[in-house]
């Protein structure tokens, strides 16, 4: 990760954790 917290580093990081939460809860809605 990036030292430089600038704001397209940090939307970019919002955005990779937004996409991961989507993929955990979609996971977890198939497997039930």
């Amino acid at each position: 990760m990036p030292t430089s917290l600038t704001p397209e580093v940090l939307a970019h990081w919002i955005a990779v954790a937004e996409a991961k939460f989507e993929a955990e809860q979609a996971i977890a809605r198939y497997i039930g």
